[in-house]
């Protein structure tokens, strides 16, 4: 589903920088999404959807009145139910809380995308005046839509990419009273983006992590028999370095294999 989320992005930026559109894009980071889940909110929501009756009975078990406790040693603390929080690490876990969030997008102008926790805003225009406004805009709406369902965003951690083939000035954007931080990249589902949409930033920087995580397994060539480490290469790393070459210029591989 990631892959899926990835090219639809990707397609959208790269179709607004064709077209000669400055764009502007707000990655948002919602602090603690699945824990902060309003179990009251959850079930309207669920109904609204027609989620009810002997359905809603079998979710209710798995999502409701979960226990937690703490140990320290020989010491344990009294048992504690929560009545907020979705299960991390689970199948059902995001498919839940994008219930929860469904009606994030009402009255958005821009585009927005939502994975599992991941929010995305999207805006192209030809004017940064109305490009800034319509953002603007949005970002005041989702303020307010997010306590109205206890959902909280880190602005400190929310950062923006202008992407644009024209040096126009964008003045800085607000959140929550907040000037959100600019900056040229940003990594977004594991996919590094930089401001002027080239891959050789992504490339570069999946080669080195690539490499590094190979130069470890020169440690055990004396400890590990050889089929063993080829089978770890194979399905670890041999994965990684096929999709380098595929989405890479003759240049840049050259400059690689240097």
């Amino acid at each position: 589903m990631s892959k899926k989320s990835l090219l639809g992005t990707c397609h959208s930026f790269y179709q607004a920088y064709d077209s000669n559109l400055s764009s502007r894009i707000v990655f948002l980071d919602i602090s603690k999404a699945f824990d902060r889940v309003d179990h009251t909110c959850l079930i309207f929501n669920l109904q609204q959807l027609g989620i009810v009756g002997s359905l809603l009975n079998l979710l209710s078990p798995y999502l409701f009145r979960r226990s937690q406790v703490v140990l320290l040693g020989r010491s344990r603390s009294d048992l504690k139910f929560s009545n907020c929080g979705v299960p991390q690490g689970s199948v059902l876990g995001p498919l839940v809380f994008l219930i929860y969030v469904d009606d994030i997008a009402t009255n958005i102008k821009a585009s927005i995308c939502l994975f599992a926790d991941d929010t995305t805003l999207f805006y192209s225009d030809k004017c940064p005046v109305h490009l800034h406004s319509v953002l603007t805009q949005d970002l005041c709406m989702l303020h307010n839509w997010s306590e109205l369902w206890n959902v909280t965003f880190n602005p400190q951690k929310t950062a923006v990419i202008t992407i644009s083939k024209h040096r126009n000035d964008h003045h800085p954007l607000l959140f929550n009273n907040t000037h959100l931080s600019e900056t040229d990249t940003h990594k977004h589902l594991g996919l590094l983006f930089y401001h002027s949409l080239p891959w050789h930033t992504h490339v570069i920087h999946l080669h080195q992590k690539v490499m590094t995580k190979i130069n470890r397994l020169r440690s055990f060539v004396n400890l590990v028999p050889r089929h063993a480490l080829l089978t770890i290469y194979k399905r670890t790393y041999y994965r990684s370095l096929t999709m380098i070459v595929s989405s890479t210029t003759t240049v840049l591989i050259m400059t690689i294999e240097c």
